[in-house]
């Protein structure tokens, strides 16, 4: 119309509404729009308004707006401005406790227990009073007013309790508040384990149990803290006794061991000597040059076997000494292989060294030339006839890492498990017909870590082996 208000028809009547507010709506301002009804109290005739077809209405040049309805034609004067300004006054008539009626001349209490509360209440206005609308709010539970709404009752369920105050409130046809409304006031009472002086008192008696309780743990746990700790004094008195016999055991069976290996290598090397001395004095007679080569060859596997222990013995002691010097490990390296050159040309197996210059560390020579020949015999005795063994040395910038790679066949994941223990033999097997004691690898394990060093295997079945030394870089 001319003064900015929408108006529309449905099947419930005429309706107004402000273009502004529709826009504010829309743009997120306000959160409801506040629209204005017009039904038989306002002259329509029909309520049912709807038209068969668009536009259901139209405006005249004086400004009126004419809508169809099915008792005939509504016209409204949009320029019609007499409004109900009469404000209703709010009432609240009654309040019902458990279905008993509270008398309300002074502000009510209730004892505990009571669960259901109901509130009638009413606003007059003699125009059109069937469109007045009310708003409640309990203070002390609501956290603020109800939806506008036409009943004239409220109800409330199991409140707890607590002082309230019920606010109403109630507009007339034309949305005139009356925002003065009416309240009552009333209280309700607790049990006695609803007070706060019962809880206080809940709260120091559990307090009192709480401290109780500590106490008493205290004292088991100091009784329990002596018997354990005279129950730690005894066991560590016998721990230190069993460890003490267990070591003065160990050292009475390293030393057994040593003696005995020692005292079998003299008769050896005697026989070997015997045994060698017969080879070259029986060589017109094949047979006893047969049976002496066996024994020498007997012998000197039982010789290197003597000797392994000696050194898994010697090694194994704490309180070795290191005679540490500066050592190239290229030229130890080269040292110690032209020591194979004979096994290598037996098998036909190829020996290439590839080694950088100037890669040194400090250790023991000797202990030195043992991880190198351990490792390099090891690939030599694994690798098959006709094969490739390559030894390479490379400088890092605070290690030398050696690398021994052979084309045997291969560690199963079980050989990796017990590859570096002592007398454990692999799946592995010579491929010249060599002795192995299984000590080779364990020796050398040992020696690295007498260095600082670390050693490891990388290899898969059937695609040989790769031995690392990583020693520190002088």
């Amino acid at each position: 119309d001319d003064h900015g208000f929408l108006w529309m028809n449905c099947n419930k009547g005429v309706f107004r509404v402000s273009k502004k507010e529709l826009n504010d709506f829309a743009d997120g301002r306000i959160a409801r729009v506040n629209s204005l009804s017009f039904g038989i109290s306002e002259g329509v005739r029909g309520v049912e308004s709807t038209g068969p077809a668009q536009p259901a209405g139209c405006k005249s040049r004086d400004g009126k707006l004419w809508f169809p309805t099915v008792n005939g034609v509504a016209v409204v004067d949009p320029d019609y401005d007499k409004r109900n300004e009469m404000v209703p006054p709010v009432h609240i008539e009654r309040m019902a406790v458990d279905g008993l009626v509270a008398e309300l001349s002074a502000p009510p209490v209730f004892g505990p227990g009571r669960r259901k509360l109901d509130f009638t209440y009413t606003a007059l206005s003699f125009l059109v009073p069937e469109r007045v609308r009310f708003k409640t709010w309990l203070q002390g539970f609501d956290r603020g007013w109800s939806e506008e709404t036409e009943q004239r009752q409220v109800s409330y369920t199991n409140l707890p309790p607590g002082n309230y105050v019920l606010r109403v409130i109630a507009c007339n046809n034309d949305g005139v508040w009356n925002r003065q409304g009416a309240s009552l006031g009333f209280e309700l009472r607790p049990f006695f384990y609803q007070t706060v002086w019962f809880w206080a008192l809940v709260g120091f008696g559990l307090l009192s149990l709480a401290l109780l309780a500590f106490r008493w743990r205290f004292r088991r746990l100091e009784l329990r803290e002596r018997e354990l700790e005279g129950l730690v004094r005894e066991r560590t008195g016998e721990l230190q006794r069993v460890n003490e016999e267990l070591m003065q055991s160990n050292r009475m069976r390293n030393e057994l061991q040593r003696i005995a290996v020692h005292d079998l290598k003299n008769p050896l090397q005697t026989i070997m000597g015997t045994a060698e001395l017969m080879s070259h004095r029986s060589r017109d007679l094949p047979a006893g040059g047969m049976l002496a080569e066996k024994i020498t060859l007997a012998v000197k596997r039982m010789l290197a076997l003597v000797n392994k222990m000696l050194d898994l013995s010697r090694i194994g002691r704490e309180d070795i000494e290191l005679d540490l010097q500066t050592v190239d490990v290229g030229e130890l390296i080269v040292l110690v292989a032209d020591g194979f050159g004979e096994q290598t040309q037996r098998k036909e197996q190829r020996l290439e060294l590839a080694l950088e210059p100037d890669c040194r560390v400090r250790g023991d020579l000797e202990c030195l030339k043992e991880i190198v020949d351990n490792l390099l015999s090891n690939a030599v005795k694994f690798s098959p006839r006709g094969s490739l063994i390559t030894v390479t040395a490379r400088c890092r910038k605070d290690a030398v890492l050696v690398s021994f790679r052979d084309q045997g066949p291969g560690l199963t994941a079980e050989d990796k498990d017990k590859l570096f223990r002592p007398f454990q033999r692999l799946s592995a097997r010579p491929t010249g017909d060599e002795s192995s004691t299984g000590l080779g690898l364990s020796i050398a394990a040992m020696l690295v870590g007498k260095h600082g060093g670390r050693i490891w295997a990388e290899s898969q079945p059937g695609e040989g082996s790769v031995f690392f030394v990583e020693l520190p870089r002088t």
